[in-house]
């Protein structure tokens, strides 16, 4: 082979190297790029490796409970209604139950005091609730429930001595008219945690039960928002 032929065949070697050379970058580029975005992937992973879901859920619901608690607290220290507009909440109910001449109400130190003669709410001797008188109560669960003052039901009587075999005196009467009245507001929508019932017999009358008249005054039940601290 002469001088020239051999370089000939020389330089077309050295161009094929030249273009398996090149084109075997362009794989390398790829691989790089790849290597970069699994690297990326893995450092991402590392630094979420801390997060733990179960975690993270129960401190959700541990901080959604305590926000709870607290929009509860906070309505339990509001009163939708004042102490005055209560009041007239009340004479309103009973305006519209005709019931002015049966039953008032009053502000005084201790609370609100709903008071009822005892012949509007129950038969003589007797502690179930007239059907005429469970509109009144129905409808005074409204401003009941627009507060979130303690309620105090007490019944009350005269001082004639009573002996049954239901009710051997005054004590057990007035108890049981009271705790009428607990049970039919409870079932009317107030919370049972805001009642209490007392029976007081003929321990505090409105007026001396020298007559027929004041004894009437003296049976009576009485309804008390306790507004005093």
């Amino acid at each position: 082979m002469s001088a020239s032929g051999q370089s000939r065949r020389m330089a077309l070697i050295l161009g094929q190297a030249a273009d398996e050379d090149k084109h075997g970058s362009l794989w390398l580029i790829t691989y790089a790029d790849m290597m970069t975005l699994v690297l990326a992937f893995f450092v991402m992973l590392t630094a979420v490796s801390d997060f733990n879901p179960a975690k993270f859920e129960a401190a959700t619901q541990s901080a959604k409970k305590a926000l709870g608690s607290a929009q509860t607290e906070a309505k339990k220290g509001v009163q939708v209604l004042s102490i005055e507009e209560l009041v007239k909440a009340v004479q309103k109910i009973i305006s519209e139950q005709r019931l002015e001449k049966q039953v008032d109400v009053k502000a005084t130190g201790r609370g609100v005091v709903i008071s009822a003669k005892g012949a509007a709410f129950f038969p003589s001797g007797e502690a179930h609730v007239l059907s005429h008188a469970m509109p009144l109560l129905q409808a005074l669960a409204g401003p009941i429930n627009s507060v979130s003052y303690s309620i105090a039901v007490e019944g009350h009587t005269d001082n004639v001595p009573l002996n049954s075999a239901r009710y051997p005196s005054n004590w057990e009467l007035s108890s049981a008219r009271a705790s009428e009245i607990v049970r039919y507001l409870a079932s009317n929508g107030v919370k049972p945690q805001r009642l209490r019932a007392t029976g007081l017999a003929d321990t505090q009358p409105k007026a001396a039960n020298t007559s027929e008249r004041n004894r009437a005054m003296n049976r009576r039940i009485e309804i008390v928002f306790l507004t005093a601290p």
